[in-house]
């Protein structure tokens, strides 16, 4: 079977989904939120032969992160400058307990207008990746970003373009991270541009002076908040497509360039 890409060594192994999938089925079981009772049913009887498909199930996302990593590394050239772009829009941070009525898809639509404005006829490819934010033990808020792989050579003008067409939340510190992309470096941020699990950052100021985060699990409540709105929004409707589309065939699943561009086919692993 052909893999396109080789998938970063810290990739999350069956053994290790499992052993969240079942604790995150423990903790939805006790909790006492609307639909978490039904959630913990469906996501518990996953089984191979019968998966339960929930954006929630970190097994059933594993298989889905496999296929769309395998299906954009065919899609973005190799010959060219590829730039990462971490982005925290207007409007990108929500109180706990505010997932629930969030409106990801008017999130997702208008900042795609936004990146057509600034990134005329440039291939676009990333996800909408939650965390949890605190710093310094402060409060912690969700922050919605996103992560986006862009098609491009890093310069003045489309930095300049991007921060004058696409709005930062101006409460965030860095509403916007660019990083150019190594060929080495790429198996590591398309799996991290595709990622299906939501953390909690937790920022503290360092022995050095310097800001700096720690990652760490989410607290059991926001655990559950995280569970509930991964369900409604699994990896697939957190896409973000700039110049490409997703086609679901016979042969798999595969993005495709509007520009008409090569394009190969992602192959179910």
């Amino acid at each position: 079977m052909r893999k396109s890409c080789i998938l970063p060594p810290d990739f999350e192994t069956v053994v290790q989904v499992r052993e969240r999938r079942d604790r995150l089925v423990g903790q939805l079981t006790r909790s006492l939120e609307p639909g978490a009772a039904e959630l913990a049913l469906r996501v518990g009887s996953c089984r191979k032969g019968g998966r339960c498909g929930s954006g929630a199930c970190q097994v059933c996302q594993r298989q889905e992160r496999k296929i769309l990593i395998r299906a954009a590394d065919s899609a973005l050239r190799k010959d060219g400058p590829l730039l990462r772009l971490s982005w925290i829009p207007r409007g990108g941070v929500i109180p706990l307990g505010g997932l629930a009525t969030f409106d990801l898809r008017r999130f997702i639509a208008s900042r795609l207008r936004a990146l057509q404005r600034a990134l005329p006829g440039i291939v676009v490819l990333g996800g909408v990746d939650v965390s949890l934010n605190t710093f310094e033990n402060g409060t912690p808020v969700w922050v919605v970003h996103l992560y986006l792989l862009i098609e491009a050579a890093d310069t003045k003008a489309l930095r300049k373009g991007i921060r004058t067409r696409c709005a930062g939340e101006p409460s965030a510190p860095r509403p916007f991270d660019f990083r150019e992309v190594s060929r080495g470096g790429r198996p590591l941020v398309l799996s991290y541009a595709l990622k299906a699990a939501f953390y909690k950052r937790s920022g503290f100021i360092d022995a050095t002076g310097r800001a700096n985060t720690r990652p760490q699990a989410l607290p059991v409540g926001a655990a559950v908040e995280a569970a509930l709105f991964l369900d409604r929004w699994p990896l697939n409707r957190r896409l973000i497509l700039h110049g490409l589309r997703l086609v679901h065939g016979r042969d798999g699943l595969r993005l495709v360039r509007r520009d008409g561009g090569p394009s190969r086919r992602g192959s179910r692993p």
